[in-house]
């Protein structure tokens, strides 16, 4: 008698309870891998920002570097330039206590050199991504994302409208 009641008065429809959580597994486990493909990329470019950070922590220190051999020489060619002049005022000075004429043009001033040639410089060559994804023995991507020579982005981006 209840199959003829569900069939008159209708009953119990489960079937879009079950697809909906069908779907739901599906995303939670699309998600899961996801998250792991993105973790394996990641991983796979952390050697790559590794080096590049260091290149341009060394470059910083080498301009560094070459600052100091500049700022010593500036600093020594005031110095003598300062000690010329006290020297060449010597004689002026004795010549004003003992009353005799003085000639103030012989003090100039003296121009410092310093060679700038420190600051041209030039960025390392940095390790582009594609070049990493190509590095033997690196994570590769792999999954919806991963191309043959590194992340092939047009799948994803065709799904998001873009080519």
């Amino acid at each position: 008698m209840s199959s003829v009641l569900k069939s008159i008065f209708g009953g119990k429809d489960t079937s879009a309870q079950s697809a909906q959580i069908d779907a739901n597994r599906r995303a939670e486990q699309f998600i899961k891998q996801s998250g792991q493909q993105a973790r394996s990329d990641a991983l796979g470019l952390f050697p790559g920002a590794d080096i590049n950070r260091n290149l341009g922590f060394q470059s910083a220190l080498d301009v560094f570097g070459q600052t100091i051999p500049g700022q010593i020489d500036a600093f020594q060619q005031g110095n003598f330039g300062a000690q010329q002049q006290l020297l060449a005022g010597l004689p002026l000075q004795n010549n004003a206590i003992l009353g005799l004429p003085t000639d103030l043009s012989t003090l100039q001033p003296q121009r410092i050199n310093v060679d700038t040639g420190f600051a041209q410089q030039q960025l390392p060559q940095f390790i582009t991504t594609p070049e990493l994804l190509q590095q033997p023995g690196l994570v590769q991507p792999q999954g919806p994302l991963a191309g043959p020579g590194g992340i092939d982005f047009s799948r994803f981006l065709s799904g998001l409208g873009g080519s």
